[in-house]
């Protein structure tokens, strides 16, 4: 990719937050407010301190959670603006790690329209103005970042232990990012180079996975058998979406699996 070329991806990069910023200011105007979950971390805050804001579950299975929160709830406090604010920036952040994501593997154009119809549609209002997703906002920019980082050190043949470790701190935000980590250290090799790199699949793998049986044996909920409950776990990840019905929802996900096999098979395939 030419300098020049890589000037306008940073500049869309930049546009694309501005995007995220711009589409926040209306509920910024109208008044962010705390609900839900919200309250019982602040609640731990008033009555636990700071560094109990999260709670002792949730430090010994989502530790980077723990962090997550102990900064926003703990050091912020009971102030929405400035959570929304910085949710708004991490927001922001995700958009424009995405498109250098995508940048890599797609044109320009389509790209950047995968990032604008995301920020456009309501499917993650939460994480947008909910203040107690923070964690999962982490986690899905930490990803992004990891497979920008990876992506960098196959094109440029560098070491894989910085987005490893991006990936493993992602899971420790929220675990449902884990099997797309995993995936990534598989795809995205694969992709650049056309051949895996045993590096990030060997230590990756092995330091995703350490990751995930920590999540599963720590379940933070109060689940009877201490377990996680994969089951109901991927019914809260994996629901419908947007769709109308159950039917049409394993429809849409069926064709979208099909025409992501069907892409990738052209691009790794050889011409």
């Amino acid at each position: 990719m030419s300098a020049r070329a890589r000037a306008v991806d940073r500049r869309t990069a930049l546009a694309l937050a501005l995007l995220v910023v711009v589409l926040a200011v209306p509920y910024l105007l109208r008044g962010p407010k705390l609900f839900l979950d919200d309250w019982w971390v602040l609640r731990n805050r008033h009555f636990s301190g700071v560094l109990g804001a999260a709670g002792h579950q949730q430090a010994v299975s989502r530790p980077g959670a723990w962090l997550v929160f102990t900064g926003a709830f703990g050091l912020i406090g009971r102030h929405p603006v400035p959570l929304y604010v910085l949710q708004t920036a991490l927001n922001a952040a995700i958009a424009a790690s995405l498109f250098l994501v995508l940048r890599r593997f797609v044109t320009w154009g389509l790209a950047t329209a995968v990032v604008v119809v995301r920020a456009l549609l309501p499917n993650h209002s939460a994480m947008d103005h909910w203040a107690s997703t923070l964690a999962i906002v982490v986690a899905l920019l930490l990803l992004l970042v990891g497979a920008v980082l990876l992506i960098r050190a196959c094109d440029g043949d560098g070491h894989p232990w910085a987005a490893i470790a991006l990936f493993a701190a992602s899971g420790l935000c929220y675990e449902a990012t884990l099997p797309m980590a995993g995936a990534l250290l598989l795809a995205i090799p694969l992709l650049t180079t056309r051949r895996p790199r045993w590096d990030a699949l060997v230590v990756g793998g092995a330091v995703v996975g350490a990751t995930g049986i920590w999540a599963l044996t720590h379940a933070w909920r109060g689940v009877p058998s201490g377990y996680a409950d994969v089951g109901v776990e991927f019914t809260i990840h994996f629901g419908r979406g947007i769709a109308f019905s159950d039917a049409t929802g394993t429809l849409l996900a069926a064709a979208g699996a099909t025409g992501i096999a069907v892409v990738l098979w052209r691009l790794i395939a050889p011409s």
